[in-house]
């Protein structure tokens, strides 16, 4: 498996608990994830209260400037739109669970897993997907987030 390991400087966005921090504070912190970090990924842990804005915002948005193209793989090949947050949600946890990740980077939001695997559509069929998940470490409980998804080339 190609595992990456990056680090930067990580400035947290907003009123993220991350905020402004040190190298050191940031290394610390992925030290603190990367001795967390289960051999596979349980779905159990994905965590999808206040998803449903990342959804209906952005990855089904088709207006979106950054997830418009995501938003059409999902609508037209897979089936989802908006409102299916929740069953988008639950196709993915069930395709990355028990898997392990094909890349991992530390990133300043946190261990970046990007996971080659097939997604189950709403019509039942199944398409290769690239699948980003980060994990942070927030108020002291390791929180698992799907950040994107995007279509894989070999589909």
């Amino acid at each position: 498996m190609g595992k990456t390991r990056k680090s930067g400087l990580g400035v947290g966005v907003g009123s993220s608990p991350q905020g402004s921090i040190t190298q050191s504070d940031f290394d610390n912190k992925v030290r603190e994830l990367t001795n967390d970090e289960p051999e596979h990924f349980n779905s159990s842990r994905l965590d999808y209260k206040g998803s449903e804005l990342k959804y209906d915002g952005y990855l089904f948005k088709l207006d979106h400037s950054d997830g418009g193209s995501k938003a059409k793989f999902l609508k037209d090949v897979l089936g989802y739109k908006i409102g299916d947050g929740k069953l988008l949600h639950n196709a993915v946890g069930e395709a990355i669970n028990d898997k392990l990740p094909n890349v991992v980077e530390r990133t300043k939001f946190g261990l970046k897993y990007i996971f080659n695997t097939k997604i189950k559509g709403k019509d039942g069929t199944y398409k290769s997907t690239n699948v980003v998940v980060v994990v942070q470490k927030d108020n002291g409980k390791t929180i698992w987030r799907i950040i994107t998804l995007y279509p894989d080339k070999k589909d």
